[in-house]
């Protein structure tokens, strides 16, 4: 029951920040989504309705994001981008 509890807060944390404008915390929020809808699926036996390599493609596909978004700040005149500075 806490699993739905936490996966509620974290999509409802990001839902907020993305209609914020605030990337970062979207992306975090999303990120820290991810283990508890996959903590879901990991008591259920396989069986046709097993879902491995979306909760892969989804996460890879974030994970990417947030790369891109590391280089389009490290790029940038100020170093920043969404308001988040690079790591030079």
């Amino acid at each position: 029951m806490s699993v739905y509890a936490i996966a509620a807060m974290c999509v409802s944390a990001a839902a907020i920040a993305a209609v914020k404008e605030q990337t970062v915390n979207a992306i975090a929020g999303t990120l820290t989504a991810y283990p508890e809808i996959t903590a879901l699926t990991t008591g259920r036996p396989p069986g046709p309705r097993s879902c491995g390599i979306a909760p892969t493609l989804f996460v890879t596909t974030v994970g990417l994001t947030t790369i891109v978004f590391g280089l389009l700040a490290l790029a940038s005149a100020t170093g920043r981008k969404f308001a988040q500075e690079s790591a030079r």
